[in-house]
């Protein structure tokens, strides 16, 4: 049903018609994307905001301080989750209510950096004019 002619072999890549082809480079966009998010740049900004004064200090200090707060974080989310699960009297009813918090989390943080860009990029175009 799905197999190549070898007699038109154009150079192109053959992509069975129920698989989409933008599946894995978005999984891999996704997943580097959240990967340097929550593990790379706060270990960057933790380091060249640290206070010793070698490189080595410096990125053990800025490690330890993201994995103390990783830590924290994961414990706070797992206590929640199951607290909302034994409020719902199910694992699975608490999915849905993490979306909706991640949906909202995310709005409003649009909402308040988009308000900010509106206020102060005219601002600043404003008193950078002479």
């Amino acid at each position: 049903l799905n197999e190549r002619d070898d007699d038109d072999d154009d150079g192109s890549a053959y992509v069975p018609p129920d698989v989409n082809s933008t599946y894995l480079p978005w999984q891999l966009t996704y997943w580097i994307s959240l990967f340097l998010a929550f593990a790379i740049l706060p270990v960057l900004r933790l380091t060249l905001s640290s206070g010793y004064f070698t490189v080595s200090s410096r990125f053990r200090n800025a490690v330890r301080f993201s994995l103390i707060r990783y830590i924290l974080g994961g414990f706070v989310g797992i206590v929640c989750m199951l607290g909302l699960a034994i409020h719902y009297k199910s694992l699975y009813a608490v999915i849905p209510v993490i979306m909706a918090l991640g949906n909202t989390y995310g709005l409003l943080l649009v909402s308040v950096l988009m308000g900010y860009g509106l206020v102060d990029v005219p601002r600043q175009m404003w008193r950078n004019s002479n």
